[in-house]
């Protein structure tokens, strides 16, 4: 029992020592994209434009606040086929078939899609390959927007 009870504790100080690592590499990676924001947005401009660096990573209204209200779009795109289409090209497919004015003006608002709202799978169902392509489509095309607002930032 002495032994088991040794090796038990060498396990436990092994584990602590890589968690000690692990957490070091995530607080050095941080560090380093905490850098990188200053660099897009100095801390200057930032006090001067009254808005955080992390602020402007998160998702942001594809139009202008005043311009993403339901009587705004309808007047701006008529029906909902053209203001589909121009959602489709900057943030991917809906996720439903038949979107609708409130789900195309919180889209345009939220600068995403919202998720859908299905039924939770149970603890025994398993991923599928189309859920797993489907949320990799959309962190896709979240880096890309991102990218496109930081080079954008940036004057590139």
């Amino acid at each position: 029992m002495g032994e088991l009870s040794d090796r038990f504790g060498a396990l436990m100080a092994r584990m602590a020592q890589t968690d000690a690592e692990l957490f070091r590499t995530i607080g050095a990676q941080n560090a380093d994209i905490r850098q990188l924001l200053d660099e897009v947005l100095p801390p200057e401009e930032e006090a001067a434009q009254g808005a955080s660096p992390v602020a402007a990573l998160h998702p942001q209204s594809l139009l202008p606040r005043e311009e993403c209200t339901e009587k705004a779009l309808k007047a701006r795109f008529k029906t909902v086929a053209p203001a589909l289409a121009f959602l489709e090209e900057r943030i991917g497919p809906p996720p439903s078939k038949r979107p609708s004015w409130a789900l195309v003006t919180q889209a345009f608002q939220q600068g995403h899609w919202p998720a859908k709202t299905s039924p939770r799978k149970t603890a025994g169902s398993s991923v599928t390959p189309a859920d797993l392509q489907a949320l990799e489509a959309r962190i896709l095309a979240r880096i890309e927007l991102m990218e496109e607002r930081i080079l954008a930032r940036l004057g590139l």
